[in-house]
């Protein structure tokens, strides 16, 4: 047994090896990146724009070139359509040309609208005449709707006869002789006189007005 082995003595300690101080140490691949990002960064900052701009630049672009094709298209669409719409209305698909007319409205004129009333009426069709003149804008059929409210009126439908003098803005006689045959039913006395004050009344100064002012 060997005199210098020392039984549980630690084991001999050797320094750790140096490095030559010319040697030069080689910048990692993250420093390499975050450098090349920071001057990319900076250089996009410097042209005054980021990537968030560019992009929505392009977007912009992309809608500009794209955008008026659609809105064209959609004009020659509608006007197509209203042709194809006289088309039913010549033929006698009155339901299919009012649709068609209904869903471009700015492509129809007034004799479209005037003409489709026209044969609503013929077929009867009081209701969706109106609502055709009022839609397009144009008057409403004035004599057809006072005959249809003297023929009320001569059934003795009072509220009949009310409903199309209204809208045919009926005249100072046709009022009269309406709150003459209310007055024949003692129950419609409430309905006479407000008929009468609406439309008898209306442009009328009451008597003793009349005779003060006379006085005077």
């Amino acid at each position: 047994m060997d005199s210098d082995l020392v039984i549980g003595a630690a084991p001999p300690r050797f320094p750790p090896p140096t490095v030559p101080s010319t040697a030069q140490t080689r910048p990692s691949w993250s420093s390499v990146t975050h450098s090349l990002g920071g001057s990319t960064a900076r250089a996009v900052k410097s042209a005054g724009t980021t990537l968030a701009t560019v992009g929505s630049q392009m977007s912009l672009d992309k809608a500009g070139a794209h955008g008026p094709a659609p809105r064209a298209g959609h004009g020659r669409r509608a006007h197509s359509e209203v042709v194809v719409a006289r088309r039913y209305l010549a033929h006698g698909f009155l339901d299919v040309a009012m649709r068609i007319l209904g869903r471009n409205i700015a492509q129809v004129t007034a004799d479209d609208w005037t003409l489709l009333a026209d044969r609503l009426l013929e077929r009867g069709r009081i209701a969706a005449a109106v609502d055709v003149c009022q839609t397009g804008g144009v008057p409403l059929p004035r004599q057809e709707l006072l005959a249809l409210g003297d023929r009320r009126l001569r059934r003795r439908d009072v509220d009949g006869a009310i409903h199309y003098y209204e809208l045919a803005d009926a005249d100072h006689e046709r009022w009269a002789e309406l709150v003459d045959v209310l007055t024949r039913f003692p129950g419609r006395e409430l309905q006479a006189v407000a008929v009468a004050k609406r439309y008898l009344i209306r442009g009328e100064a009451p008597a003793a007005s009349r005779r003060l002012a006379a006085s005077a």
